[in-house]
């Protein structure tokens, strides 16, 4: 793949359409909206930021989306990112108090 076509998305993970063993489809929230991901199946989290790594395509039969090559978790550097991170649901018994 020519490494000049390839985009980087910023963001969260919505909610998945369809997986399967190796491949998932899912939405993406972003600052400009949410588009539809397609690429390797992976357990994500809900809370956490993602850097997404690829192209965008127009299926024929599902429309404009982004086709996934790699993928990683975004880690918090700013206090209140990091306090929202340690406070979130991936740590069970850290509150607010706690995180900062």
């Amino acid at each position: 793949m020519d490494e000049e076509l390839l985009e980087t998305l910023e963001g969260n993970f919505s909610k998945i359409i369809y997986r399967s063993s190796n491949y998932m489809v899912s939405i993406f929230n972003t600052n400009d909206g949410p588009i539809t991901v397609t690429g390797p199946s992976f357990d994500y989290e809900s809370n956490c930021k993602y850097t997404l790594v690829g192209r965008y395509i127009d299926h024929p039969k599902y429309g404009f989306q982004f086709e996934m090559m790699s993928i990683t978790k975004y880690l918090p550097s700013a206090k209140d990112e990091i306090v929202k991170y340690l406070s979130s649901s991936i740590f069970k018994k850290v509150g607010k108090k706690a995180a900062e």
